[in-house]
C-alpha cells in the first residue's frame, strides 16, 4: 500500500514548539499528529464560517 503521506519540513518558533509538543503529549499523540489534527480542524471551522 502506498502512502499519500508527503514531508513537509516547518520552521517555528522554539516557545511555539514546546507548547505544541506538550499539548501533544496530554492529547497522547505525536507532534506530527497534534499540528495535522489542529490543521484539519482549523479548515473545518473555516469552511463551516463560509457556508
Amino acid at each position: 500500500m502506498t502512502r499519500s503521506i508527503a514531508p513537509f519540513g516547518i520552521r517555528m518558533p522554539e516557545e511555539l514548539k514546546k507548547q505544541l509538543t506538550e499539548q501533544a503529549r496530554n492529547n497522547h499523540r505525536s507532534l506530527n499528529s497534534e499540528l495535522v489534527m489542529r490543521l484539519e480542524e482549523s479548515l473545518k471551522k473555516e469552511l463551516k464560517s463560509n457556508e
